[in-house]
Order: C-alpha cells, then structure tokens, then sequence
C-alpha cells in the first residue's frame, strides 16, 4: 500500500498532527531540538548541559556513579531534564524525574527564542513530585496511575511556580 502525500492530508491523523504542532516554534532555531525523539533530545539536553558549564569555567564528564546520574560537574552527580513550553499552555513538563544517587537536576526550560538553564537540589525536588495529596493520591505519579506510587514522576509548571530554583552561578559545586 502506498498513500500518497495528497491522500494522507484528508486522513483524521494529518489533522491530529498538523494540531500538535505548537507554532510559537515554527521560526525558532531550536525547532529541530523539539522535532526530535524523546531519547536524542535528551542526550542533546545532557551536550548543552556540558557545553554551557564547560565554558563557563566547570570540569564536566560522565557521571560517575552509573546511569543514576547524566553527568558529573565539578564535584557533584548531576541530573538533567528539559522540556518545551506545551501547546496551547505556558507549562513545561518534566518526565521521569526518580530519587536516584544524584545531587541537583538541572532544568533547561527551551522557549522559542531561548534557553533558560536552572537548578535545584534533588530533594527539593523530591518534595514536590514524590508527595502525597490529602486524597491519598500521588499528583505528580508518571505511570501506574494516582494511586500508587512508582517512583517516577512528571512535574508541570512554570519557572515562577519553582522557587526552589537556584541560578547555576548560585551552586555549591563542591560536597
């Protein structure tokens, strides 16, 4: 079977596609960042990382404690999330955020015209995502529903909405 490009605009699926497509991006240097797969996008997130810290003045390398953590800087285990503003919101989602063997997350937030690179301790963190609601459910839970707690969580929010932030000029990068 083949489907040809002037058929496959009239399918359901096309219009499903063209509306994901968040058009604050449509002119933005980071729209192949977004277009990639979830996997690439975040070893390019970890280059960045590495890049920006690197230059300014940070000894950067693998992490040294395994898959716990995506880098070391300086003298800390480091773990690092970014995501995109959402379409049709002005959130950013961070994914599979767990309590493992790491000192900070590091956030890129990636808005079409830049990026802005922040911190926070893991259990500040960890606070936030990992907790229990009055309801006995766990808000922030990433699979297995609000029920139960798997250890995996998804943060929605706002740079604003985080004031356990840091600057990166602001760390301790020493234990």
């Amino acid at each position: 079977m083949i489907i040809k490009d002037k058929e496959f605009v009239k399918y359901e699926v096309a219009d499903e596609i063209d509306d994901s497509f968040d058009p604050r991006y449509a002119d933005s240097v980071f729209l192949p960042l977004k277009q990639l797969s979830s996997k690439t996008k975040g070893a390019k997130f970890e280059q960045i990382v590495e890049e920006a810290m690197s230059k300014s003045g940070h000894k950067v390398g693998k992490s040294v404690n395994g898959p716990d953590s995506d880098r070391a800087i300086d003298d800390l285990n480091v773990e690092i999330k970014g995501s995109f503003l959402w379409k049709g919101q002005d959130t950013f989602r961070f994914q599979q955020i767990r309590n493992q063997d790491y000192d900070i997350i590091i956030f890129l937030f990636v808005y079409p015209d830049h990026i802005s690179i922040r911190a926070a301790h893991k259990q500040d963190v960890m606070d936030v995502v990992a907790r229990q609601d009055e309801d006995g459910f766990f808000p922030h839970n990433q699979h297995g529903g609000k029920k139960v707690d798997s250890g995996t969580y998804f943060l929605d929010t706002t740079e604003e909405d985080m004031p356990f932030l840091i600057d990166l000029d602001k760390v301790k990068w020493v234990r």
